[in-house]
């Protein structure tokens, strides 16, 4: 968990704000946003995908947060409440940072953004994103 604090404090430094466009089926918000993350079961180590809090798997959506500070300091107020309502399992209640569900979403930047899954650069904004229920399965032993 600190190696991910730790990443977040240097990051920091490089705090730069966008403009985005998030649609769903029945919203559209925009706003200008420091980081936009969208996740359907994220460990509490994805400080960023915790503005929800209540996270569940298996509802057919998708969560996204919008962290939407003004400035640096403000984003260490949000960066410090996503990681207590990762801890306490409780619904941020910073006023600059804002959640959606839903089963899909098209979300658009200016500039465009970097779109990273599980650690991994894997194109850029604009894009599209779906919930595919049931669409994972596990594979786990039997008991014995």
């Amino acid at each position: 968990m600190l190696a991910y604090v730790l990443a977040g404090i240097q990051e920091l430094r490089n705090l730069e704000f966008f403009k985005t466009r998030i649609e769903t089926e029945d919203k559209i918000v925009t706003c200008r946003a420091a980081a936009v993350t969208i996740a359907n079961a994220a460990p509490p180590t994805s400080v960023l995908a915790q503005g929800p809090a209540e996270l569940i798997v298996d509802d057919g959506l998708l969560d996204v947060t919008i962290v939407a500070p003004t400035n640096t300091m403000g984003a260490i107020a949000d960066a410090f409440s996503l990681l207590q309502s990762a801890d306490n399992d409780a619904v941020t209640d910073q006023p600059d940072i804002g959640f959606l569900r839903a089963k899909s979403f098209k979300i658009t930047t200016n500039p465009p953004q970097e779109v990273v899954l599980d650690g991994e650069h894997i194109g850029r904004i604009p894009d599209e994103i779906d919930c595919v229920p049931g669409g994972l399965t596990l594979l786990v032993p039997a008991d014995t």
